[in-house]
């Protein structure tokens, strides 16, 4: 089996348990022993795409759902000066924002890009520099923190 028809296994499987159905609901559909429903979704047997096609109207999912890839995970260009690919759902997200950021003003946008920008980052140092390197940022920001903090206490005198 090649890694299309795992994956429609798979939802098949996800689907069939999502709606609280049984391998034997779904083998009646089919006229199919529990057996075969079994062999279906451990991607031990092919199904066919008239079979998938009744799966999909038994389960009430339009039958793209189960032979497309999952596009989430696609990756995509961001826009015309983009110069990397991102994943389709951070392009998703990246659009969703834009619309949510419209009905703020200009400061209330930047704080939530702020701090969407500082999580990003957080999870990238989390999960990609070393602890001695997470160790070093976090003296210099503490620097630079200290600093501006010390330029503020001047302009105020």
């Amino acid at each position: 089996m090649d890694k299309k028809d795992i994956l429609i296994a798979e939802k098949i499987r996800q689907f069939r348990i999502l709606k609280n159905k049984t391998q034997e609901d779904l083998g009646k559909c089919l006229d199919l022993p529990k057996q075969a429903i079994s062999r279906i979704e451990k991607a031990q047997r092919k199904v066919s795409y008239a079979e998938l096609s009744k799966i999909a109207t038994y389960l009430e999912e339009p039958i793209e759902v189960f032979i497309e890839e999952d596009i989430k995970n696609r990756l995509v260009k961001a826009g015309n000066d983009s110069i990397a690919l991102i994943p389709k759902f951070a392009y998703d997200f990246l659009i969703d924002l834009g619309k949510f950021l419209d009905e703020y003003s200009k400061e209330e946008a930047k704080v939530f890009t702020n701090e969407i920008c500082r999580q990003v980052n957080n999870l990238y140092e989390e999960m990609f520099l070393h602890p001695q390197e997470r160790m070093y940022l976090d003296q210099e920001r503490e620097e630079e923190k200290e600093f501006q903090n010390e330029k503020r206490r001047r302009n105020l005198y």
